[in-house]
């Protein structure tokens, strides 16, 4: 008989305990003991319990006893957090009396973690595998496979990202935008604050070079006390025009809605940035925009509007541009074969080229080195959309 630590164990798990008695020259014995001797102590405290007559076996071996805690028997006593012992208060063992501690375990209270920094002298190996199975997946930046390196295999991906900010204009926030990042229980809130007009926030993605795609979002618009009849718009900011363009409308809800919103290439700008806006303009002061999950599906690609422009430019002579975007590249593209070219009536050292589609708008002009009669190159180009 002696004290022996026979481990850590789970919440509600039964508990099996083994001890043995001998005489005073060692050999086994089977002396009578009653298991109302038989305490139970928390972190070093006897805690008024004891072993229950049904959890207590005198083995057919002799000298070997068990005891198989019913924990279930025993609540609150076997809680997470502790350590515990089984003490014989009293026995007569050989004519002697004894008193001891047969058993000492403990429940959920060991260390259960691993030192992350004594596997590989830092803690990025363990951040990644947070990242990618917590958070955005095996496409995540830090993942073994990156998203260039994703979209280099198929020559594209389509790939989900998060917002990097937001911008309150009108309403109370309560949140940040990086509540909208997961569908979990945190939810990013913008309610009319009653003293402007209505609900104005955006929210801003960074896809980089991707060409975006939808916008994924749950959560729902609410009118309050009502009257029940306005609606929210949600809006994306056209980097071609310089404009904000409605994708969608939300009416009074009470409860999570879930919605695929399109998008087009104009939504993302050549810096890799995609603006999405949530308008009410009716000023109602209970009103409120509930944003749980809102994230920007984008595809990435082998070839990137950066590379389709440098082709252009080193075959066109075109030295700038402005602000370059799929959509304009495409259309200056578009326009270069089937549009139509003229001489520019106020300069005819110069000619036109217009749209391929409306046949008016001007999409370039290009300095003529020598008159159209004796030919000319492509240079001297001036973007004007």
């Amino acid at each position: 008989m002696g004290r022996n630590y026979i481990g850590d164990y789970p919440v509600e798990q039964n508990i099996l305990c083994w001890f043995d008695t001998n005489d005073r020259e060692g050999a086994s014995i089977s002396p009578t003991i009653d298991p109302a001797n038989i305490l139970i102590y928390k972190d070093g405290v006897d805690t008024g319990e004891t072993v229950d007559p049904d959890e207590y076996t005198e083995d057919e071996v002799t000298g070997v006893h068990k005891i198989l805690l019913d924990v279930s028997d025993h609540v609150p006593v076997f809680t997470a957090g502790s350590d515990f012992a089984l003490v014989l208060s009293t026995s007569t063992i050989d004519t002697q009396t004894v008193m001891a501690t047969l058993v000492e375990f403990s429940i959920e209270n060991r260390f259960k973690g691993v030192d992350v920094l004594l596997i590989s002298g830092d803690s990025d190996a363990a951040n990644n595998l947070k990242a990618m199975f917590n958070e955005t997946g095996y496409l995540h930046d830090s993942a073994p496979a990156s998203r260039d390196q994703m979209a280099a295999l198929a020559g594209g991906v389509s790939v989900t990202q998060s917002a990097e900010s937001s911008v309150v204009t009108q309403g109370t926030e309560t949140g940040t935008y990086e509540d909208t990042a997961v569908h979990d229980a945190n939810i990013y809130e913008i309610e009319d604050s009653g003293v402007g007009n209505g609900i104005d926030f955006y929210l801003q993605y960074d896809i980089g070079e991707g060409i975006p795609a939808a916008i994924h979002f749950h959560g729902y618009y609410n009118e309050g006390g009502g009257p029940f009849n306005n609606s929210l718009s949600v809006q994306v900011y056209d980097w071609n025009t310089n404009t904000w363009r409605t994708i969608e409308t939300f009416t009074h809800a009470t409860s999570e809605e879930s919605h695929e919103i399109g998008l087009n290439i104009s939504s993302g700008s050549i810096t890799g940035l995609v603006r999405i806006r949530f308008l009410q303009t009716t000023q109602e002061a209970s009103s409120v925009m509930y944003v749980n999950h809102c994230v920007v599906q984008f595809v990435t690609s082998a070839v990137t509007v950066a590379d389709i422009v440098a082709g252009m430019k080193a075959m066109t002579g075109i030295t700038e541009g402005g602000v370059w975007t799929w959509e304009k590249a495409l259309k200056i593209t578009t326009a270069w074969v089937a549009g139509n070219w003229r001489l520019k009536a106020s300069d005819p050292t110069k000619q036109e080229l217009l749209d391929a589609d409306d046949g008016t708008t001007v999409i370039l002009e290009q300095t003529l080195t020598r008159l159209p009669a004796g030919g000319s190159n492509y240079r001297g180009i001036m973007i004007l959309i």
